[in-house]
């Protein structure tokens, strides 16, 4: 009997988690700075054992989020 044998590509399955230090420079902040923000609780991410783990995915809709607040607070102000 013979078995069907798919290939998956696991690469495109899940989306790699970063170390504060490959994630740090993606936002132009120190890997301390962005360790801190984690624990405070200010970017989405998530911890395993020592290390904070995050998806440059999300830390891209996090910054876009960021940025629209401030948008729409600029323009309140300028009312």
């Amino acid at each position: 009997m013979s078995t069907l044998q798919i290939p998956i590509n696991t690469e495109s399955l899940f989306e790699p988690l970063l170390t504060s230090r490959e994630a740090a420079p993606f936002l132009r902040l120190h890997y301390k700075t962005l360790e801190a923000m984690a624990r405070a609780g200010e970017v989405p991410a998530t911890k395993k054992g020592k290390s904070w783990l995050f998806r440059l995915s999300r830390l891209s809709e996090w910054i876009d989020r960021e940025l629209q607040s401030k948008a729409v607070r600029a323009k309140e102000t300028v009312r």
